[in-house]
């Protein structure tokens, strides 16, 4: 089903711009082979996410041999080949980008690592998952936002646009802060009869008669057109080894230091809180997210 929602926003949206970049990245991107059987057949990264000095390399690997594999896992293997350790049992995720690999620390004083990759959400939005190995097992699993995995959404973080999530140390204490971005759409622009009603048939023939109205909304403002960049949340990495959701003072303050920098790189760029939007513009952009999200 959302096959077919996307195939339909791409055909709305696309005289916006909103997701050229993504239709470019597409047809450049060459799938994995399921059969291959040699290492280096998938994509990889060195990364020492077990912390002892050395770098292992990770690779992104089917999570099955079928030719409609959609599921992927991360394998460990150390200098001479040997697996180490690979994904923990019943977690998975999509294919990520292109390059998106990449090895970041946690904590800069520590030589542990965990791998980040990114992953088609939405339109014009992606979700980013951390993993590193469990201390003391040979098993990968993924840095989350809460002390138990339940879902996908335990362990991602969203971004309005594709590949744009930031992970930096902001304050200098040597662990690291995640910020969410979203993009402001603050007016509504107009669709025409045919589209409008070609939305509401997709949806109906499927059985989503009440995501309609969402989806004109969702189309009408890609056609309005984007408005200020939005801080939407901010993590940090804590001594429980997740990353905690700052809210109140420590939001504020976080979001201070990150608006200072952002300001003195693009003054041309507003830049506001979600604390910032108005209601409409909110409850939109958490609307488009709750649509997005990865599902599992």
């Amino acid at each position: 089903m959302k096959r077919k929602v996307m195939i339909l926003l791409l055909t709305v949206i696309l005289s916006g711009g909103a997701i050229f970049g993504y239709l470019k990245y597409r047809q450049h991107q060459k799938p994995l082979n399921p059969q291959a059987v040699k290492q280096d057949s998938y994509p990889f990264i060195f990364a020492d996410i077990d912390g002892d000095g050395t770098r292992e390399k990770v690779n992104v690997e089917p999570l099955s041999s079928t030719e409609d594999n959609s599921a992927f896992i991360l394998v460990a293997y150390d200098q001479k080949g040997k697996e180490t350790a690979r994904m923990a049992e019943g977690i998975f995720f999509p294919e990520p980008f292109k390059d998106s690999l990449a090895a970041v620390q946690l904590i800069s004083e520590l030589p542990k690592e965990t791998v980040r990759l990114d992953v088609f959400a939405g339109p014009h939005s992606s979700e980013t998952f951390f993993f590193s190995q469990a201390k003391n097992l040979p098993v990968i699993a993924p840095v989350c936002k809460v002390k138990d995995y339940r879902s996908f959404q335990d362990c991602t973080f969203w971004s309005g646009e594709l590949g744009e999530l930031v992970s930096v140390d902001l304050d200098n204490d040597k662990i690291l802060e995640i910020i969410e971005y979203v993009d402001e759409y603050p007016k509504l622009g107009s669709i025409d009869e045919e589209t409008e009603n070609t939305i509401r048939k997709v949806f109906s023939d499927d059985g989503l008669e009440n995501k309609v109205d969402d989806m004109i909304e969702i189309a009408r403002r890609e056609q309005g057109g984007r408005g200020r960049k939005v801080v939407w949340n901010i993590y940090r990495f804590g001594e429980d080894q997740f990353f905690e959701r700052l809210t109140g003072d420590d939001f504020e303050a976080t979001y201070a230091l990150l608006a200072g920098l952002w300001n003195s790189e693009f003054p041309e760029e507003p830049l506001i809180s979600k604390n910032e939007m108005s209601r409409e513009s909110y409850n939109f952009a958490e609307m488009m997210k709750n649509t997005w999200e990865l599902k599992n």
